[in-house]
């Protein structure tokens, strides 16, 4: 095999890779909303658009480090309740030059705000990102449950940001597994969605 063919594949892949991971986007939002959460924002999280000045290590920021979903209870916006609490979603496909070895991943988060909202919550793209691969304090282990690395069987961590000032005090529960780990709906449902959904209502209970 030539070294075009090889080319060809590769982006072949990569393209099957970023279609694939749309479509379970687009397999969350349906469970989701079924069970009465909706999104907050009709575009998918990733990296920005990158100037063409950017630094050489940048230049891999051109295929998505991740993608992101956040969604909360839909009653909010129609004055009936005040919630704290919104649920994200991200794949995450690498990290930076140095961590090209990451496993890509998809990770459910259940993030309490500091405050109470009582209409449709903005969360940004990079919220999952940050806490999970980038916040120091809680890769050093500072104030943070389990010391270990954020492994990708289901284990469930909690960690509160306290030093971010665009996170400050929000806490974060999540879990992930593999994103080849995810072949079908009836996963998504389990693994993700039910499971976030009772993680929710069993903090909810007590505001």
């Amino acid at each position: 095999m030539g070294t075009s063919e090889k080319a060809m594949i590769t982006i072949k892949n990569t393209l099957e890779i970023v279609n694939n991971s749309i479509l379970i986007l687009k397999d969350l939002d349906q469970l989701f909303e079924k069970e009465g959460f909706f999104p907050t924002d009709t575009k998918i999280g990733c990296e920005p658009s990158k100037n063409i000045n950017q630094n050489s290590n940048s230049y891999l920021r051109f295929f998505p480090l991740f993608m992101s979903r956040y969604y909360y209870n839909g009653k909010v916006d129609e004055g009936e309740k005040q919630d704290q609490y919104v649920f994200g979603v991200n794949i995450q496909f690498y990290h930076r030059q140095e961590n090209l070895e990451l496993i890509p991943s998809l990770s459910a988060t259940l993030i309490k705000l500091t405050r109470s909202f009582s209409k449709m919550p903005r969360p940004e793209s990079w919220w999952i990102k940050y806490i999970l691969f980038e916040d120091q304090d809680r890769l050093a282990g500072e104030n943070f449950q389990h010391q270990d690395d954020f492994i990708l069987d289901g284990r469930k961590y909690t960690f509160t940001n306290r030093k971010h000032n665009k996170i400050n005090n929000h806490t974060f529960t999540f879990w992930g597994y593999e994103l080849m780990d995810v072949k079908n709906v009836e996963f998504l449902q389990d693994k993700y969605v039910s499971r976030l959904i009772e993680e929710y209502n069993s903090v909810s209970m007590e505001m």
